[in-house]
């Protein structure tokens, strides 16, 4: 769990496409990122990796972002994330 200073940098800490709508602003966020496979059972798909993202901005909706391909959606090919090169800061220093 991390809070990164502006939302439009997410995919330079965790492997996110940065084409995401949502994080195109420069507003704080906290974000956790789960290790392994998790169930998204509204959408019936299981994420690998998946990533909670709050925004401090009220008009955007935070939520989970998945950082890997879904696994499977029959139609829809996956669109991988860009590969970090940063680490998630601390929470304390």
């Amino acid at each position: 769990m991390a809070l990164i200073s502006r939302a439009r940098d997410l995919p330079r800490y965790v492997g996110l496409p940065d084409f995401q709508w949502e994080i195109q602003n420069d507003d704080p966020a906290w974000v956790i990122q789960f290790q392994g496979p998790i169930a998204q059972p509204l959408i019936s798909q299981t994420w690998t990796d998946p990533i909670c993202v709050r925004f401090k901005a009220k008009s955007v909706n935070s939520g989970f972002f998945a950082a890997q391909p879904a696994m499977p959606v029959p139609g829809i090919t996956p669109v991988p994330g860009i590969a970090p090169t940063l680490a998630l800061p601390p929470l304390a220093p």
